[in-house]
């Protein structure tokens, strides 16, 4: 039975989150030769963008539909470092096209704000 655990949702988060700034370090390097990379600077920052906003976030949502975007958000960035080539312009504007996804769980922070509930489902002990 799967419950609605705060802790778990948080922990989902940044899992995705830590993996995809990692992802997005791994996605921004460019061969320059047979053993030398480069780092391409630009490609890093949009590839961080998308994990700022589920960062932003994540201290104002809470439950299921948190987890899934984050979790959503870092399995397309992972498809699209896979399916492009290094240093291509498809790699560096997936991600922040992605940054928009999170935006979706906005309309309920703002309905619960306004109700006087906390946005953030807690999970402090």
């Amino acid at each position: 039975m799967m419950t609605d655990d705060p802790n778990t949702t948080i922990r989902i988060t940044l899992a995705a989150i830590a993996m995809g700034l990692a992802l997005a370090f791994a996605g921004a390097l460019v061969p320059v030769a047979s053993a030398y990379y480069r780092l391409d600077v630009p490609a890093l920052l949009a590839g961080m963008a998308p994990y700022a906003v589920l960062g932003m976030l994540a201290g104002l949502a809470a439950g299921r539909a948190l987890g899934a975007v984050a979790a959503g958000v870092f399995l397309v960035h992972l498809a699209a470092v896979l399916m492009t080539d290094p240093g291509s312009g498809a790699r560096a504007a997936v991600p922040p096209l992605l940054g928009v996804v999170p935006l979706i769980l906005l309309p309920g922070v703002i309905r619960s704000i306004r109700a006087g509930a906390s946005p953030s489902a807690g999970g402090e002990s």
